[in-house]
C-alpha cells in the first residue's frame, strides 16, 4: 500500500499555522492565568474593612425575652455590632476570606500552598514546571477555586487545562490504521 501525499494549498497551510498558533496562545494565556492565581492563594494577602456599624433589629416581639449587652459607648442608643469583613486579594478582585479558606481547606493540594507548600511555581521560561503532572493537578485546584470565587476567565482557561492533562482519558485521542 503506498501513501499518497496531498498537496495543499499555501492559504490552507497559512490558516491551520494561524490556528495551531492561536491554541498555543490560548494554552499559554491558561497557564499564565493558573500561575497568578496560584501566586496569589500561595502569598494569601488580606485586607480588612475598617468596620461597619450593624444596628440590631430592635426588641423582639413575642414571648422570649432578649438579653441586651450593655457596653462603653452605647449611650442608650440601639444596640449594634462592628462588622470587620476580610478579603482575600485575587487576580479577579477582592473575595471573602472566610469563603476562599472553607474551599482551601477541603482541597488538600489547595490547603497546602495556602500553608506555603508545593511547588514554587507553576511555569518556568519555557512552559510548565519539569514535574508536569504535579504543576496541572494544583493548577486545576486554583482555577476550580477562582471559579467558584467568581473569575469568569477561570473556566475557560480550566477547560483549556483539562485537555492538556494526560491523565484525562477524553483528551487523548486514539487513531486506528486499516490495512
Amino acid at each position: 500500500m503506498t501513501v499518497q501525499r496531498r498537496r495543499t494549498s499555501p492559504q490552507a497551510r497559512q490558516e491551520v499555522t494561524q490556528t495551531l498558533g492561536s491554541i498555543r496562545q490560548q494554552q499559554r494565556d491558561a497557564r499564565a492565568h493558573a500561575e497568578r492565581i496560584y501566586q496569589a492563594v500561595r502569598a494569601w494577602e488580606t485586607s480588612s474593612n475598617a468596620g461597619e456599624l450593624v444596628p440590631s433589629g430592635g426588641p423582639r416581639t413575642g414571648k422570649t425575652s432578649r438579653m441586651q449587652v450593655v457596653g462603653i459607648g452605647q449611650y442608650g442608643g440601639p444596640p449594634c455590632a462592628v462588622l470587620f469583613i476580610s478579603r482575600l486579594h485575587l487576580p479577579h478582585g477582592s473575595v471573602s476570606e472566610r469563603a476562599a479558606a472553607e474551599i482551601c481547606n477541603a482541597d488538600p493540594l489547595l490547603e497546602r500552598v495556602r500553608a506555603g507548600g508545593g511547588l514554587a511555581t507553576l511555569v518556568q521560561e519555557r512552559g510548565w514546571h519539569q514535574h508536569r503532572a504535579d504543576a496541572l493537578a494544583y493548577a486545576k485546584a486554583v482555577l476550580r477555586l477562582a471559579a467558584i470565587l467568581g473569575d469568569s476567565r477561570a473556566d475557560e482557561a480550566l477547560s483549556i487545562i483539562h485537555a492538556l492533562d494526560p491523565a484525562n482519558k477524553s483528551a487523548t485521542l486514539s487513531v486506528s490504521s486499516q490495512e
